[in-house]
């Protein structure tokens, strides 16, 4: 959030944030929505995805942000926030 603050001028006009589950099968569009309603936050410019796991798993290696131990990377609960 301190990020998002930082930027409040730009963001949803020439910054977004992106968040992108790893975890489609937990967090499906209803579940990120809730997400979002629980917390009294201003999400301007912050969208929160999920989809086909494959092409999210496409995606985070195209972006960089996965581990080269293919343990570590498997482990879910080893993915923290990434700012690429």
């Amino acid at each position: 959030m301190k990020v998002h603050k930082h930027f409040r001028k730009r963001v949803g006009k020439d910054v977004f944030f992106l968040s992108i589950s790893i975890d489609s099968n937990v967090d499906t569009p209803e579940v990120l929505t809730g997400y979002r309603e629980a917390f009294d936050r201003p999400w301007t410019g912050w969208y929160h995805l999920t989809g086909d796991y494959d092409e999210i798993e496409s995606l985070r290696w195209l972006l960089g942000v996965y581990d080269e131990d293919p343990v570590v990377d498997a482990d879910k609960t080893e993915h923290a926030g990434i700012v690429t």
